[in-house]
């Protein structure tokens, strides 16, 4: 479910004057959808708009559940939020199941979206695609890693996803497991295994390097 209207925002605490209002998207699911679930639907909004955000986990925000919930920035400046609602706030409207939210600024979108497209040929040459699973520390972010990766090889590194997170059974304490399958593409020839080895050998080192990560 979604929905775009205004919000209604105190301009100081207590209210002694009448709040502005700021024009929100709010995206909502429940069942079968989970957090990457949603975070799929607010990415393919992003691409379609042509914006770039970083992540960041929030903890605080007693609407959502902490550790399961993501701000979106645009360089420094905030856009908006989402992730599973707290468990305090299922408990209020007695909900037996988990509901993922999200809210975003839609004058945001607007500032900052680009859609003048570039269009591309093609490719006539065949993309390799390696899967990539380590184990790093609660606290690392996965956007960060994501951009660890492409920054290894951004001429024949044509896509990075993620594909599973996992905490649990053989996973120690304070860490998880993030699995990432990584597209590679030469547009000019056929790529060579050797080649693409090499490329998978570097990220191991960077992520490595910059996070501590270890190839489960």
């Amino acid at each position: 479910m979604y929905e775009i209207g205004n919000i209604f925002v105190p301009r100081a605490q207590p209210v002694t004057e009448e709040p502005y209002e700021k024009l929100r998207l709010c995206i909502g699911m429940y069942g079968k959808g989970d957090f990457y679930d949603l975070k799929g639907i607010i990415e393919g909004l992003m691409t379609r708009l042509g914006i770039k955000v970083s992540l960041k986990p929030v903890t605080d925000d007693p609407a959502f559940h902490p550790g399961r919930t993501a701000a979106m920035y645009v360089k420094d400046d905030y856009i908006g939020i989402y992730g599973e609602a707290s468990p305090q706030v299922s408990d209020n409207y007695g909900l037996d199941h988990k509901v993922y939210l999200s809210e975003i600024d839609v004058d945001k979108l607007l500032e900052y979206k680009d859609t003048n497209w570039k269009y591309e040929a093609l490719p006539k040459y065949p993309a390799m695609v390696r899967d990539i699973a380590v184990i790093v520390k609660d606290d690392v972010l996965v956007g960060d890693m994501i951009e660890v990766i492409e920054a290894v090889n951004q001429h024949l590194i044509e896509d990075v996803k993620l594909f599973d997170v996992y905490k649990g059974e053989h996973i120690d304490e304070g860490y998880k497991s993030c699995a990432f399958s990584v597209t590679y593409r030469n547009k000019e020839r056929t790529l060579k295994e050797k080649e693409v080895e090499n490329i998978h050998n570097k990220i191991l080192n960077e992520l490595e390097k910059k996070f501590d990560a270890k190839l489960r």
